[in-house]
């Protein structure tokens, strides 16, 4: 496996270069064109994606709207919850050019953890912090969010739109 996987990923920051060795195994280089679907919205989460080469688009549909919540290029990872629970899908990914992703199941992510507990603990940790300044981005979106509704009902007569 071609040398991306190092620790400039921050997934990977922990590790030594003889632990990333030991994890390269784990992972299967997959190709995709253009406009691909990689998961669904709903769908069954199984695996971690770190994008080698390529764009990825993360969106998720809000009634008939796609709202597209990030993008990721080389380098980068996403898909990491499914490492964490059996969970759905809380978002759609797909390709936006064609895009080389490595691909770590859940599966293989529990041997590992069998296998080389200390890597993996390593990798929880990082993921752990990952998530954490994820979901403080997406307080921060979603205060923004209040606070642009408020503003907004603050303006409008809610009776006139209502009460007929």
């Amino acid at each position: 496996m071609e040398r991306v996987l190092n620790q400039n990923l921050d997934l990977l920051k922990y590790l030594t270069d003889e632990e990333i060795e030991k994890i390269t195994a784990y992972f299967k280089l997959n190709e995709y064109p253009p406009d691909q679907i990689v998961f669904d919205e709903g769908s069954k989460g199984d695996s971690i994606y770190i994008i080698k080469k390529g764009h990825i688009q993360i969106s998720k549909k809000i009634e008939n709207d796609e709202i597209i919540l990030s993008e990721f290029g080389d380098g980068m990872f996403f898909g990491e919850i499914a490492l964490l629970d059996e969970g759905a899908r809380s978002a759609a990914a797909k390709t936006l050019r064609k895009t080389e992703l490595y691909v770590l199941f859940r599966h293989d992510f529990t041997e590992l953890m069998t296998k080389e507990p200390a890597i993996a603990c390593k990798i929880l940790l990082s993921l752990g912090e990952i998530l954490c300044d994820r979901i403080r981005k997406s307080n921060e979106n979603l205060s923004t969010y209040v606070m642009l509704n408020k503003a907004i009902l603050d303006t409008i007569d809610i009776s006139k739109v209502y009460i007929k």
